[in-house]
């Protein structure tokens, strides 16, 4: 996770319960994450680890429980919210489109849909991106071509 905006808590799972089906993934969870803070989750498979960070990153919604950002709860969380609250996830298993440009699988799910914008956006989001974190890569580089290092960065 990378946040400039505050020192104060960035975010916070407050009693975070999620299921699929009939199985409980994550029971009662509670974590806080403060800004210039690096968090790693480890434990056994099935443990909820890949869980709790795709609720942090917004891709699952929580069943129970309470999603806080700078102490304020949040009904609606989702990748494009916590891409713009500088809150991202970088998953162990890589889930990219390999004829794709770095800067596409980058933004890929977190497209601007205005007409004639998308593409110009592109690439001065990913350079503003870019100058924040420092990738390394050439975004017009196809994905397919990177090695595994540099696709994780992806």
């Amino acid at each position: 996770m990378h946040r400039e905006k505050n020192s104060e808590g960035v975010l916070e799972l407050s009693g975070i319960s999620k299921r699929f089906g009939g199985t409980l993934a994550l029971d009662n969870v509670s974590l806080s994450l403060r800004a210039g803070e690096i968090h790693a989750l480890v434990g056994e498979n099935g443990a909820g680890k890949s869980t709790v960070g795709k609720v942090i990153a917004g891709i699952y919604q929580q069943d129970g429980g309470e999603l806080l950002v700078d102490g304020k709860p949040v009904s609606k969380w989702n990748p494009s919210r916590a891409q713009k609250e500088a809150i991202v996830m970088i998953a162990q298993e890589l889930a990219l489109v390999p004829d794709l440009t770095v800067e596409e699988n980058v933004f890929l799910g977190v497209e601007e849909h205005r007409v004639g914008i998308a593409r110009r956006n592109l690439t001065q989001r990913f350079g503003e991106l870019e100058s924040m974190v420092g990738f390394g890569l050439d975004p017009k580089a196809k994905v397919r071509n990177l090695r595994i290092a540099d696709q994780q960065k992806v």
